[in-house]
């Protein structure tokens, strides 16, 4: 593709670039990021669209749908994985051809890797070809036109001096022109930061094109057996012994965790709970990578019915181990409470399960390894997708205030703390928690609930007082707040920790 295809000329490309380059700058040049991620990310994907459609034939346009969905949710609240998301699938929009998208999970990250590798060679590739048409037509080199300037310009200054000389109005306007604030405005960090938006449009307007050769055919892994140390033999005895060493710590997790029989004198459940979730995700992580190097495709272990059915066995005993991890987990938030991390290891906990059920599948329908990261890679794209759309926050904070001890709920106090660092995600639940609990049941137990709220509420307020901290999900929120009294300026002090916590 040339830099000016037909109805694309060059100028419109650049006139594009300027255009994000300055709305870049007002949205976000010194600036908190809202609601103007999303629209940013709009006229984004709009440039890739009207410089690109062309050449997809209708093979694109479910992806140009996702980031649309995607910049929606930046609107309604900014994060790091729509960000994210939205910066890879953009990449990937603009190096569609009319092949369409690529196969493979892979031949996805190597087409992002490409784009890191050489984020500075459409710029100067293209920079490079400008130059090569100005001579090929004759036409003088931009040093020969910067010079050519020089006469000009020297004689308009003369003649602006004349003009404020003899027109006290001019004398006025060039009075008013303050060149220190013009110079404090325009500093080193303003042009790099032009520089690099521009940089980043350019190339993905003129992205470097990667052939993918594994488009439907493409496998990793090979077909040889690896002798004697990974032979049928030794793959044989290996899974024998690891599924008798499996069966003791399922047996005990299908006693204590499932069947809920007391654990020994001396034992409490929040360490047994707490001490076995992540080595054991780790165990069933590595069980998996085992089985995905010794049953290779094509190899002779591969067609063992016993090595398959010692296979399944295993991971069935490795998917009731992360399953005992789950329940795990989720017995020790209802003991404890909810945080980012327990709830982000609970979604690791499922897809790792996920995983291991797919990889079940591949061995028995013979899929290639390639399939089984194709479907890993959907299942972590659709969960990290849908997490642009959760106010997760705000599912943790009212989980927290319904299942605290003042509630009744079989938790510890309520971490107010906590609730604070959550941010402007954290109101409803407070409020919640004051119309239900503290108005009717403890309504001496107000002040430290009321400051925690009206900091909160003055959060909300902060970000919906400039244009670009805007979003939509604070705008929302904003329409609960009723600032309290304010007791005191204090930070809320910690509440009593409960004497289950190790």
């Amino acid at each position: 593709m040339g830099i000016m295809e037909k109805g694309q000329p060059l100028w419109a490309k650049l006139a594009a670039g300027a255009a994000l380059v300055a709305g870049a700058d007002f949205l976000f040049y010194k600036s908190e990021i809202g609601a103007t991620a999303g629209v940013f990310a709009g006229a984004l994907l709009f440039a890739v669209i009207v410089f690109h459609w062309r050449r997809w034939r209708g093979k694109a346009w479910w992806l140009v749908l996702a980031l649309a969905g995607l910049a929606a949710a930046m609107v309604e609240t900014p994060g790091f994985v729509a960000i994210a998301m939205f910066a890879s699938g953009l990449m990937m929009l603009a190096g569609v051809d009319r092949r369409g998208l690529p196969g493979s999970a892979l031949d996805w990250l190597a087409h992002l890797m490409l784009y890191g590798v050489n984020a500075l060679t459409p710029l100067v590739r293209d920079a490079d070809t400008v130059m090569r048409s100005r001579r090929r037509a004759g036409r003088p080199s931009f040093g020969a036109d910067t010079l050519a300037w020089i006469a000009p310009i020297v004689l308009g200054a003369v003649f602006i001096g004349l003009f404020a000389l003899s027109n006290p109005i001019i004398d006025g306007w060039l009075k008013a022109i303050d060149l220190r604030s013009a110079g404090d405005a325009v500093s080193f960090k303003r042009i790099a930061f032009w520089a690099l938006v521009f940089t980043g449009y350019w190339t993905i307007l003129r992205p470097v094109r990667l052939r993918f050769a594994s488009r439907n055919t493409a496998k990793f892994g090979g077909t040889e057996d690896f002798g004697p140390l990974l032979g049928k033999s030794a793959v044989l005895r290996g899974l024998l012994l690891f599924n008798l060493i499996f069966l003791a710590p399922n047996a005990l997790d299908a006693f204590y965790i499932w069947a809920g029989i007391p654990l020994p004198p001396g034992l409490s459940y929040a360490k047994y709970a707490h001490r076995g979730a992540y080595p054991l995700i780790i165990t069933a992580l590595i069980a998996g990578g085992f089985v995905l190097i010794v049953m290779r495709p094509g190899s002779s272990i591969e067609d063992s019915v016993a090595v398959r059915r010692f296979i399944y066995l295993w991971l069935a005993q490795n998917i009731f181990l992360v399953a005992s991890s789950i329940l795990r987990t989720v017995n020790y938030v209802e003991i404890y409470s909810l945080t980012y991390f327990r709830l982000y290891a609970l979604i690791w906990m499922g897809m790792v399960a996920l995983g291991l059920a797919f990889l079940a599948v591949k061995i028995l329908r013979r899929k290639p390894n390639l399939w089984l990261l194709n479907a890993n890679a959907l299942v972590v794209v659709a969960v990290f997708y849908a997490s642009c759309f959760i106010d997760v926050g705000g599912h943790i904070a009212m989980y927290n205030v319904k299942h605290a001890r003042e509630v009744g709920g079989g938790g510890p106090s309520l971490d107010l703390t906590y609730l604070r660092s959550i941010g402007q995600s954290s109101l409803p639940a407070l409020q919640w928690y004051q119309q239900n609990i503290l108005n009717e049941f403890l309504p001496n137990e107000r002040t430290v609930t009321d400051r925690v709220e009206n900091h909160v509420a003055q959060d909300i307020q902060s970000r919906l007082s400039t244009l670009r901290g805007w979003t939509y999900r604070a705008h929302r929120l904003s329409k609960r707040i009723a600032i309290k009294p304010e007791v005191s300026d204090a930070p809320p002090s910690e509440p009593a920790k409960s004497p289950w916590i190790d």
